[in-house]
């Protein structure tokens, strides 16, 4: 009898201990477990911090699904193609997102989209006064940097097929080749290069010539596997709106990234010290601030302004001309060209060549009046685009163009001779969207009556 009391004074303070045991093993079973895989090298999408942590918007944003619907989410950060084998081999759940393409469809089956990216063609500065058309030709080109198993890959190999590619496990390992500029190229998207451009400190070697595509990354689960597929989408709806607006506000407005109730407790805590700690917070999110926005305004104009010359380039240029609203009278379209220009490169060397584009640019800028609408759109070719400028105004400007350009001297080849010939058409009133159509016949007509001329003709109307 004495033996069975002791034994119950031994068990009984157990028992609690016991219950909160079961308790823990109840609420771990009920919570699902994801595991979710992406690249360990994506910035700012995916990647693996400094601190070995997962980090990214991605990464954000599946946080937020696992807080909203119970679901304890175990990352999976791989090199890209490797990360997309993990959801076809069982090694993952979900991919946490990528865009679509035909080939990855055989075999993933797609969710909603979590969120858009852009992506550019980047090329080499030193390769600037290279036609884009040329270039994509590969002719010369020591290579174009992608990831394996990326979406830029499968596009550039199905859009650029003489493109050479060269292939890299992850966007870090590209973007440190294009810091060492052992690429001509590099195809990214535009917040990733953003990003590792300013940490390899390559923002000045390669800017974005060419605007590719536009796409959703969308969660991607293994073909026919329909109800994890529904779960997912369903779970992202739970995560509110405001929240989302959150996540990218941190990666893309500094200033988000501690929440407010941070300062209002660490004043509570102790005033003096919080004083401190906030002040020097204000200036480091000022500064981070400031870095990022010259980062983005610097990525904007790169990204609508020829880099040789500073003048709009085409994309930016054709964008512009939408504007022309319909009934404008006095439109000037002029289109000229340098004329023998692959003689100069051929004779003087590509240095040459630059220079002469620059000075053209410099030119023909300080003759244009103020609101017309000037671009570098080809390799050697210029446009202005001209509104309330009548036919007289017109032949003179025209005229002047081509007597200046004829007039520069080129300092590192003082024998080279410049010359432009150009098409322009003045309409009485704009009545279609606009077209350099009529005016690059009329260029063309320049140069078969013997280059370094004008061919300019009006019309009512277009």
């Amino acid at each position: 009898m004495a033996l069975i009391q002791r034994l119950t004074l031994l068990i009984l303070p157990l028992i609690p201990l016991m219950a909160v045991h079961a308790a823990d093993e109840a609420t771990r079973s009920n919570t699902r477990i994801l595991t979710v895989t992406n690249s360990k090298a994506w910035k700012p999408f995916s990647y693996i911090s400094e601190t070995g942590e997962p980090s990214g918007i991605l990464v954000d944003f599946w946080n937020a699904y696992s807080r909203n619907n119970n679901v304890q989410i175990e990352f999976l950060l791989l090199d890209w193609n490797d990360s997309i084998n993990a959801v076809k081999d069982g090694r993952a759940d979900v991919h946490g997102g990528l865009l679509f393409s035909t080939p990855r469809d055989a075999f993933l089956d797609f969710g909603n989209d979590i969120i858009v990216i852009d992506t550019q063609l980047y090329i080499s500065q030193r390769l600037i006064g290279t036609d884009v058309n040329f270039f994509l030709t590969g002719v010369g080109n020591r290579g174009v940097g992608v990831v394996t198993g990326g979406y830029e890959q499968y596009f550039a190999q199905n859009n650029f097929p003489q493109l050479p590619l060269v292939e890299f496990d992850n966007n870090e390992e590209l973007m440190q080749a294009a810091a060492q500029e052992t690429i001509d190229g590099f195809i990214s998207d535009l917040q990733v290069a953003n990003f590792y451009m300013s940490v390899f400190d390559a923002s000045a070697a390669y800017v974005p010539i060419l605007h590719l595509y536009s796409g959703a990354l969308k969660p991607a689960v293994s073909e026919n596997n329909v109800s994890l597929l529904t779960t997912i989408d369903q779970g992202f709806n739970r995560v509110p709106r405001i929240e989302k607006e959150q996540i990218l506000n941190r990666w893309f407005h500094v200033e988000t990234v501690y929440p407010k109730h941070f300062i209002t407790s660490a004043i509570l805590i102790v005033f003096l010290m919080a004083s401190g700690y906030i002040y020097m917070l204000k200036r480091t999110v000022k500064e981070r601030t400031r870095e990022l926005e010259a980062l983005n305004a610097k990525l904007l104009v790169q990204s609508q302004e020829d880099a040789l010359t500073g003048i709009s380039n085409r994309r930016h240029f054709v964008e512009q001309w939408r504007d022309f609203e319909l009934g404008t009278p006095d439109v000037v379209i002029v289109l000229f060209d340098i004329d023998d220009f692959k003689a100069i490169n051929d004779t003087f060397g590509h240095g040459v060549g630059d220079e002469v584009i620059h000075s053209v640019a410099i030119t023909v800028e300080r003759l244009i009046p103020a609101n017309a609408l000037f671009a570098r759109v080809g390799g050697e070719e210029f446009s202005i685009i001209a509104s309330d400028m009548e036919l007289d105004n017109a032949e003179f400007l025209t005229s002047k163009i081509r007597q200046s350009v004829s007039e520069i001297r080129v300092e590192s080849a003082p024998q080279a001779s410049v010359s432009v010939s150009i098409g322009a058409v003045h309409y009485g009133q704009l009545l279609n969207p606009v077209s350099m159509t009529e005016a690059d016949k009329l260029m063309y007509k320049a140069k078969s009556k013997g280059k370094n001329r004008v061919e300019l003709v009006s019309k009512v109307h277009n």
